[in-house]
């Protein structure tokens, strides 16, 4: 890789800068079928955690597939769908504000209980800020707003120095489609060849940046079968990243 022609780097989001804990994950979970629960009570309409959970469950499981065929939906379009899925089980009376108020339970259950952010990731985006390396953030999005993914990398720290992000569900399109990676070239204003991308997912983020000509930097921490010549582009940790730059 040549380091001399590198002028951005861009990174995915999860399992990448940020990761999930189990405990966070069931915490999260938990939280959002008691609310919509509580909710949905609170408007006669009595519907049981199993039927929201396996309505959550559902719509995690339709981000992913949805993801895999290089789209995505808004945020509002995706509680529309957990409203419609929870009505085919059972009844729900409507209310004028339904899908806000059930878009805020999940946002707030997301800020609640938020992932971690990597070891030496917000250290090692100083680092590459201060070399004055322009920085984008490509993330397939779960089941989160992008208002709060905007407040949550508030909070950790890192949106002051990466001011170019692309969220799945706000453009409504997926890694690994060409047009999310066109779309941060155009905002970068470099050329493709000068931009590293750095994600753990190989078909979205080493495939799909490779497709469209970024130099792909694999987070192979969980040592996922390899090749010879994808050995030259792994890294264990986020740190790495500064011996490519």
């Amino acid at each position: 890789m040549n380091h001399k022609k590198i002028s951005a780097v861009s990174f995915d989001l999860w399992d990448t800068l940020i990761k999930d804990t189990n405990s966070m994950m069931q915490k999260r979970s938990q939280c959002r079928i008691n609310n919509i629960e509580t909710l949905l009570s609170n408007t006669n309409s009595k519907v049981s955690k199993t039927i929201i959970k396996n309505s959550l469950n559902y719509i995690r499981e339709k981000c992913t597939e949805d993801h895999n065929n290089e789209f995505d939906i808004s945020f509002h379009d995706r509680v529309n769908q957990l409203i419609n899925l929870i009505s085919k089980e059972k009844v729900i009376t409507p209310t004028k504000n339904l899908n806000k108020s059930i878009g805020q339970i999940i946002d707030d259950a997301f800020l609640a209980y938020p992932p971690n952010l990597v070891e030496g990731a917000k250290e090692t985006i100083e680092k590459i800020n201060q070399k004055g390396y322009l920085m984008c953030l490509i993330s397939n999005t779960g089941f989160t707003s992008p208002d709060t993914y905007n407040i949550f990398l508030e909070k950790i720290g890192i949106s002051k120095y990466i001011k170019i992000i692309l969220l799945s569900n706000e453009i409504q399109t997926a890694k690994p489609s060409k047009k999310i990676y066109d779309l941060a070239i155009k905002k970068l204003g470099v050329p493709n060849r000068e931009i590293i991308h750095i994600g753990d997912n190989y078909q979205a983020d080493v495939i799909g940046s490779k497709n469209c000509g970024l130099k792909p930097l694999w987070v192979n921490d969980d040592d996922n079968p390899t090749n010879k010549e994808n050995e030259k582009i792994i890294i264990k940790s986020i740190p790495e990243i500064l011996g490519f730059i």
